[in-house]
């Protein structure tokens, strides 16, 4: 914990959740850090009464990872060092809460489109969209069609459902192009970079 220092950008990978939490460091005491994570939303699925998760973050151009527990405390979320962690982590793409123009297209068996349905993301990353709509479980194929601001053609990729979240539903891409999924991790890393940038000057 040593390596840590107060304002410092670390990724939260939690057991269960489907993304990883972006944090900023805002005190440390012994082998206990308390977190204020970027996107509120996210946090609260973390259990108060903990939950094993993995600590990245960057020192001296190196990256280093800490197997703990987290738990949601009223000031934010406590990590607690259990040991050092020498294994890869696990592939995640990062995410990012942006309300962004999307298009799902239902197909049939024979790839026959439907009719298309418009809506918004509530988030996006390189992996998968969070959509404003509730997608039934019975549809086997949509087609996403997704504006990103960059002036380019949309990304447009097929995609399944992976759960529902209250009334919106998560969705996976499948299929989709090296450089539409490129596309998509430098829109989401520009976000982030501006939402710690802001954050770091309050």
């Amino acid at each position: 914990m040593r390596r840590l220092r107060d304002g410092q950008a670390v990724s939260l990978e939690v057991e269960a959740l489907e993304t990883n939490l972006e944090c900023l460091v805002i005190a440390i005491e012994g082998n206990e850090a308390t977190l204020d994570p970027i996107y509120k939303a996210f946090s609260m699925s973390v259990s108060t009464t903990g939950a094993n998760s993995l600590l990245t973050f960057e020192h001296q151009g190196r990256l280093v990872m800490l197997r703990g527990r987290v738990r949601r405390e009223d000031d934010g979320l406590h990590f607690t060092v259990t040991d050092k962690v020498t294994v890869e982590q696990r592939r995640r793409y990062a995410r990012v809460e942006v309300a962004l123009p999307v298009m799902l297209t239902p197909l049939g068996a024979d790839g026959t489109p439907g009719s298309p349905v418009e809506t918004r993301s509530f988030d996006v990353s390189a992996d998968g969209v969070l959509v404003e709509a509730q997608i039934s479980p019975t549809l086997p194929r949509l087609r996403l069609s997704l504006e990103l601001p960059d002036g380019d053609p949309p990304v447009e990729c097929d995609v399944r459902l992976i759960r529902q979240v209250g009334w919106r539903s998560a969705l996976r891409y499948s299929g989709i192009s090296e450089c539409d999924r490129e596309r998509l991790k430098c829109f989401v890393a520009e976000r982030k970079r501006e939402a710690l940038m802001a954050r770091r000057e309050k």
